[in-house]
């Protein structure tokens, strides 16, 4: 068994008694959020109690989490509103904003020379994700009015010539430095677009590993 590997465990005397868990520190634990219902979400299946309790861990024991699934098994809305729990609803709030990109390879050759800022350019094509933002509020019994998204930022990974043109230009800046800049200039955008750029990169060579396995 690999670090982090959920597991489904039956009992030898009675099949129908059943335990969810995860290997973690040499062992089988117990799922540490079975009982946590993340913006008022309840997973409906095994599969979307183990993407909940990946998404609640902290990031010390789960650095980077890669869903993947069919269409329509709640991927998109179960990330937001986990992401909602611990950026709004937590004591603790590991998190202060929710970055959401939605990866494009040819976004900059199709709307770079439009008017506007990278927001308006990208906001037609992300309203699906507004959408799944609202609908996770009212899921909450939250009214719809009066809402301020200012913890969440969406942004498209396709501006790859300009970022990193932003990023040479200023060198050796933190991510902190790149947050401070943002209202001026917005380049901590740019930062979470790179970083995003990065993840899209390590899951298709996650997915293409798997597919050579299976064809062996």
């Amino acid at each position: 068994m690999t670090e982090n590997q959920f597991v489904l465990l039956r009992s030898d005397t009675d099949p129908k008694k059943t335990m969810l868990g995860r290997f973690y520190g040499e062992k089988v634990t117990a799922l540490r959020f079975g009982s946590v219902r993340p913006f008022g979400v309840k997973p409906r299946s095994v599969g979307q109690q183990f993407l909940q309790e990946t998404l609640l861990l902290p990031a010390e024991e789960v650095p980077l989490a890669i869903i993947q699934g069919p269409a329509g098994t709640a991927k998109t809305f179960y990330a937001l509103a986990a992401g909602l729990e611990q950026v709004l609803e937590t004591e603790e709030r590991p998190y202060r904003k929710i970055l959401v990109c939605r990866p494009n390879a040819q976004f900059d050759a199709d709307i770079g020379f439009l008017p506007g800022s990278e927001q308006e350019k990208i906001s037609p094509s992300c309203g699906p994700l507004w959408t799944i933002w609202k609908f996770c509020w009212i899921w909450r019994g939250r009214k719809r009015s009066g809402i301020s998204p200012k913890s969440l930022v969406v942004c498209a990974v396709g501006f790859v010539c300009a970022i990193v043109a932003e990023l040479t230009a200023t060198a050796g800046m933190s991510l902190i430095d790149w947050e401070a800049e943002w209202a001026e200039s917005g380049t901590a955008m740019a930062v979470g677009m790179i970083v995003a750029a990065a993840v899209a990169i390590i899951a298709l060579l996650v997915i293409k590993k798997n597919a050579e396995k299976r064809l062996r």
